[in-house]
């Protein structure tokens, strides 16, 4: 089943990366698809869903879309995986510029930070390994 709900007044506190801070956010729309899982005697016995939320920054308008499924048995929902898009970057580093660091050792430590603010953590460690 498909559902593009109405605008709500609803409001959440989600990490804007252009603000640079957790921010309140508005709720704009949402959607939904369910995927019905059946028994072997054919009766329902859990819905899973995955659900889309549109959230705009109330400071810098900037829109982000909320992914997170559901797992729904007898009416009680779990909220199980959260994921932002773009993605949240509170706990990214950002680079620093050096001018007198030699172009590989540059180039090394930009890989590094890339793989550690991906969650690469086998590659960032290759990478600090190698300084």
């Amino acid at each position: 089943m498909t559902n593009v709900s109405e605008n709500k007044l609803l409001k959440k506190y989600i990490f804007c990366n252009r603000c640079k801070n957790e921010t309140n956010h508005v709720f704009k729309a949402e959607h939904y698809r369910d995927y019905p899982n059946y028994s072997p005697d054919g009766d329902l016995a859990f819905v899973e869903r995955l659900k889309y939320r549109f959230w705009v920054c109330a400071g810098c308008e900037r829109g982000i879309l909320e992914e997170f499924y559901t797992f729904d048995v007898e009416d009680n929902e779990i909220a199980d995986i959260v994921k932002y898009y773009p993605k949240r970057t509170e706990l990214y580093i950002e680079d620093k510029f050096f001018k007198q660091l030699p172009s590989k050792l540059n180039t090394i430590y930009r890989e590094t930070l890339g793989a550690f603010n991906n969650n690469l953590n086998t590659l960032c460690e290759i990478g600090r390994a190698h300084v």
